[in-house]
């Protein structure tokens, strides 16, 4: 009898714990959508951009790999902001930081942290720009800011 009290008590906290972790997981994706819209009840947003949103926060978007046609349907680029990343990686190579995004041509750094949540960089952008001999000098630069960057946006590059 005391066993099944205890096995009760047990599984009710249990859900109790899974329920909290839920629902803070719920209000991280929350505050991340509102940061993106600038929306104070997330409400409101149409449910098709939510699933998408949801969608890309549980699997975000890898900038330096995506074809154009998936930085589109993504719906967090305009054309001028696809165009203008697709012409740097290919002139540069993957972007290898927050903070080198936000210097790209149609990205504010104010954008980038709003959209921060639902994209990444993916790990081959750290490849990119090497040579047999090790990094190059514009690689090197351009990764210096990595660890800036991870205390400024919270997340790692």
């Amino acid at each position: 009898m005391i066993c099944a009290v205890w096995k009760k008590a047990i599984l009710m906290v249990s859900l109790a714990l899974v329920s909290a972790s839920v629902y803070a997981q719920d209000e991280a994706f929350a505050d991340a959508v509102r940061r993106f819209a600038g929306e104070t009840e997330v409400e409101s947003l149409h449910q098709d951009l939510m699933d998408s949103l949801e969608d890309l926060y549980h699997r975000p978007l890898n900038i330096n790999s995506a074809s154009p046609s998936r930085l589109q349907s993504s719906g967090l680029f305009t054309p001028f902001q696809i165009a203008s990343l697709v012409d740097y990686r290919q002139r540069h190579g993957g972007v290898m930081s927050m903070l080198e995004f936000s210097n790209i041509d149609g990205f504010s750094q104010d954008y980038v942290q709003r959209i921060s949540s639902f994209v990444s960089l993916g790990t081959d952008a750290c490849m990119s720009g090497t040579s047999p001999k090790g990094l190059s000098g514009e690689v090197a630069l351009r990764g210096g800011y990595k660890y800036y960057l991870e205390k400024s946006y919270g997340r790692s590059t």
